[in-house]
């Protein structure tokens, strides 16, 4: 009997102590994870812990700064694709790729495909989040991606219709968009094309992102991204469409935020995105 007593005291004692703790913080964990798993190349797992992060807490600051990091990647990842693609694209008309010309053009074709599906899912992110954005700064506290000058030799010797090893083409995969990550985190950060100054804002500790260059930065990736649905590549007008018409509307939200707090650099250079992109749109049939 006494040891029942016991045992019962016991439990409540727990659930006192758990009651009376630290409310539990269900996106701290997956944010983490995902963090770590950018500092490993591990981009498939940052995407679910991201992925997590927001369903979580949508509305919470690990919740926003996973938004942004999600979109970040996506669009860096389908970079990265897309310039496999064309490594693919360029060796398979070479003389060393004559006996494996349908291996190098399915896996310029799968490239294609997958650069497709991380740019839409990339778009529809921001599609959700553009009428969310404020002057308000955007917090983004993580380490700037590493980033090489020079790209994996594996990429090279597919450009000359070379056969790699399977662990050298994911190899390649990887760096390449962690190239990009840390181009696409630059540009964010405003610091254009410089990845070095990119660097350097992130060193001195969390970023505070510029919502209309956050915003501008990212439509000129989506624009320039819309070639993978060009004739020479995917050959699919209705998605070239599609991307063309989220560049239009992610600039009218940026249009308001100028209004708001102009700028006349970010102003020209959104203009000029906007012409490029109707005449791109009246080409389209």
């Amino acid at each position: 009997m006494d040891l029942r007593k016991s045992a019962l005291v016991l439990l409540v004692c727990l659930f006192v102590l758990a009651c009376s703790g630290e409310p539990s913080k269900p996106a701290a964990l997956p944010f983490t994870a995902a963090k770590e798993n950018l500092a490993t190349l591990d981009y498939e797992a940052a995407l679910k812990n991201l992925d997590k992060t927001i369903k979580a807490a949508p509305d919470e600051p690990d919740g926003k700064e996973a938004v942004v990091i999600r979109i970040a990647l996506l669009t860096s990842m389908a970079q990265g694709s897309r310039e496999m693609a064309q490594a693919y694209g360029v060796g398979v008309k070479q003389p060393a790729a004559r006996n494996q010309s349908g291996a190098f053009t399915r896996m310029r074709s799968d490239y294609f495909g997958i650069s497709r599906v991380r740019l839409m899912n990339a778009m529809e992110a921001v599609l959700a989040q553009r009428a969310k954005l404020s002057d308000a700064p955007m917090p983004l506290n993580i380490k700037f991606p590493d980033f090489s000058g020079a790209e994996h030799a594996a990429l090279e010797k597919i450009r000359h219709g070379m056969a790699v090893q399977e662990s050298d083409r994911y190899r390649a995969e990887l760096e390449t968009s962690r190239n990009h990550l840390a181009r696409v985190m630059a540009a964010l950060a405003g610091a254009g094309d410089d990845v070095h100054k990119g660097h350097a804002v992130f060193e001195k500790g969390a970023v505070q992102l510029d919502s209309r260059v956050y915003l501008l930065e990212l439509t000129a990736a989506f624009y320039k991204l819309g070639e993978i649905f060009d004739a020479k590549a995917l050959d699919d007008p209705r998605y070239l469409r599609t991307t063309f018409e989220v560049v239009q509307g992610n600039l009218d939200a940026l249009d308001k935020l100028l209004a708001a707090r102009p700028d006349k650099d970010l102003e020209t250079r959104s203009k000029k995105l906007r012409a490029d992109c109707e005449k791109a749109l009246k080409k389209i049939t």
